[in-house]
């Protein structure tokens, strides 16, 4: 009898030697599953941006002096491209695009300069109501520790700045309420470089600073198409800039006034307007 019951137990046994091995099998997973679950969830938060945008938000040496360039930001030469006094530097733009999309660029460019990367904090923001036009600025200053980076002068001192963004667009009935302006004043010795980023809008330039051509660019990944037949001259006054040719399309000048100094005044070439006035800021005719 014994010798029958033997191979019975045996099997009982194994049986409860493979049902608690099952058991001890199912806590060791289940805990492994929870830190994967967190490990997921970490790593999708991390993927929330992408290098290039990681790249900007983190921050650099003091001594740095790091400035988006804003040409490969908008996919386009500018159309101005100088010396601003002795130690500064200014792109200029000139486009037109639907209002709703110029406010989103306003936001897109201001949003840029102000990454950490850039150590560029907005000492003042003010609208200049220039003659009917409407003149967004925005006046930054660089708070890293490179004293090569020294102030560009203004008008008023109070105005002083590293780094200016103007936005312009034209309010008067006789332009194209979706003709405007963007302009870039900059220390010199700020080291441009590429950010990674492009602006996600549609941009028509009416001319691309190496040919004069009406270039229409696309967001990135998109295709550049020239003007074809509608490709015109250079305007000559103002050499292609769309500024005038007195002021400099600051519309004003200064004129020395006995007892009161230098005294900004209204341009008259151009009404203050501070487009050249034979080719209305075009830049072509």
């Amino acid at each position: 009898m014994n010798r029958r019951l033997l191979p019975l137990l045996l099997i009982l046994l194994l049986l409860l030697s493979t049902l608690t091995g099952c058991a001890g099998s199912g806590d060791f997973s289940g805990a492994p599953g929870g830190g994967q679950e967190g490990g997921t969830g970490q790593t999708g938060g991390g993927q929330s941006l992408s290098p290039e945008e990681q790249k900007l938000q983190t921050a650099v040496d003091p001594s740095s002096v790091f400035l988006p360039d804003i040409r490969e930001f908008l996919y386009i030469r500018p159309s101005t491209d100088k010396n601003y006094y002795a130690d500064g530097h200014q792109f200029q733009w000139n486009g037109s695009i639907p209002i709703a999309a110029y406010e989103d660029v306003e936001k897109e460019l201001t949003a840029l300069l102000t990454q950490p990367r850039y150590q560029l904090e907005l000492a003042d923001s003010f609208t200049d109501p220039h003659y009917g036009n409407h003149v967004q600025r925005y006046l930054y200053r660089y708070t890293g520790t490179n004293e090569s980076i020294t102030l560009l002068p203004e008008k008023y001192e109070e105005y002083e700045f590293h780094v200016r963004l103007t936005l312009s667009r034209y309010l008067a009935p006789n332009y194209d309420p979706e003709y405007f302006k963007i302009t870039l004043e900059f220390n010199r010795n700020f080291q441009l470089e590429d950010p990674g980023i492009r602006t996600g809008r549609d941009i028509t330039f009416l001319r691309d600073g190496g040919t004069g051509a009406v270039i229409t660019k696309a967001p990135e990944g998109g295709s550049d198409s020239d003007g074809g037949s509608n490709e015109k001259e250079w305007c000559t006054p103002c050499g292609g800039s769309g500024n005038c040719s007195k002021c400099g399309g600051d519309g004003e000048i200064k004129k020395f006034q006995a007892g009161l100094g230098y005294v900004s005044q209204r341009c008259t070439s151009c009404g203050g307007r501070g487009d050249c006035k034979y080719c209305h800021g075009d830049g072509e005719r």
